[in-house]
């Protein structure tokens, strides 16, 4: 079978790659194409678009890059038709996906969607779009199967992909170092990195006790980073490239921006703090759409504040130091580490692509 896949942003393109490999073990003569990036190549899939071209952050981004965007779609909704794939298969990146979703159902083409945007937390109207054009709907949380039969979708529970990834299952050292070790996930995204990592960096400065490093993105500019850190030439911050595991098993404290990175910090058993900054304008926006008072996806599945999370105004040097110091002392770190416990027993097994290979292949 010919699978074409659309993977716009790095967790995306992860999970991606772990779906292929399981494809693979199902259909030895797969082949495979479309939108991801360097996991998804590394597995054997033909590029049609790096998701380095994807680099965009909310509302305002996207609409300043429209243009671009829109071509963007069209040149993939026509490698699609060259392709001629038995399935198209969208992982999450709902803006662009639901896009190329809805012409290729129209073109007859059957569509798999692989982890479907969190319509029971905001934009909950996009659930009758999946259940209109979307062959099957393979989601990640268990309580989602409930919300999309609710709409009729044909919805199936495979289980969360950062299971199937032994460097997640990790277990800090029970005893604080000195110093402690921080590190810095300020994003993907070009934008993000502006918005966060001057705040972070402010933020060190009042912190000296802390040994910190900044996890970086290689598919990002080197001088995005460097130019934030050389206004702060007294701080010892390192900048690690792709290292974010790596670093986080070595870290007692992390700062992340919101996104798949707070729940692969979390099932590391990293004590947290989300920072996330956006445009004035999407916020905006977003606020008359979001449904539920969390970002983080730690607190949505846990239905409670169990890290803080410091967004927009909030977030700032003042706020992120008092909010860190908490985790400096053990009661601070006990009280997350046991809702990353509970986490995890909500979570389920291991297997996830396995499971939606054998559903997307035909043999679920």
């Amino acid at each position: 079978m010919k699978y074409y896949l659309l993977a716009g942003e790095t967790s995306g393109d992860q999970h991606a790659a772990g779906l292929i490999r399981a494809i693979q073990k199902l259909d030895p003569q797969a082949s495979f194409r479309g939108m991801g990036g360097d996991a998804c190549q590394k597995e054997g899939m033909e590029l049609f678009l790096h998701l380095r071209e994807q680099n965009f952050m909310g509302f305002a981004e996207i609409i300043k890059h429209l243009p671009r965007i829109l071509r963007q779609i069209k040149d993939v909704c026509k490698d699609i038709k060259r392709f001629q794939p038995d399935v198209v298969i969208p992982v999450d990146y709902p803006g662009f996906n639901f896009r190329v979703m809805k012409w290729a159902a129209k073109q007859g083409f059957r569509v798999d969607y692989f982890i479907p945007p969190q319509v029971w937390a905001w934009h909950s109207s996009r659930v009758h779009s999946l259940r209109k054009y979307c062959h099957q709907v393979l989601v990640i949380f268990p309580f989602e199967v409930d919300f999309y039969t609710k709409y009729k979708v044909d919805v199936h529970y495979v289980g969360n992909p950062l299971l199937d990834r032994p460097e997640l299952n990790h277990r800090p050292d029970a005893q604080i170092k000195d110093p402690l070790r921080l590190v810095m996930l300020p994003g993907s995204r070009a934008k993000e990195v502006e918005k966060v990592l001057p705040i972070m960096l402010q933020s060190m400065e009042q912190l000296p006790v802390l040994h910190a490093e900044i996890a970086g993105m290689s598919h990002l500019d080197e001088s995005l980073y460097l130019k934030h850190l050389s206004q702060h030439p007294n701080l010892k911050v390192k900048l690690r490239k792709d290292q974010t595991n790596a670093l986080l098993r070595q870290a007692d404290i992390a700062w992340v921006t919101s996104g798949t990175a707070t729940l692969e910090t979390a099932l590391m058993g990293i004590p947290q703090v989300v920072c996330y900054r956006a445009g004035a304008v999407s916020v905006a926006i977003a606020r008359r759409l979001i449904q539920v008072p969390w970002i983080s996806l730690v607190n949505l599945l846990l239905q409670q504040t169990a890290i803080p999370e410091l967004i927009q105004q909030d977030l700032n040097p003042e706020r992120l130091c008092l909010e860190t110091q908490k985790l400096m002392h053990a009661s601070g770190r006990d009280k997350q580490l046991e809702h990353y416990r509970n986490l995890r027993k909500l979570l389920g097994n291991a297997g996830c692509s396995e499971k939606a290979a054998h559903y997307i292949v035909g043999k679920g």
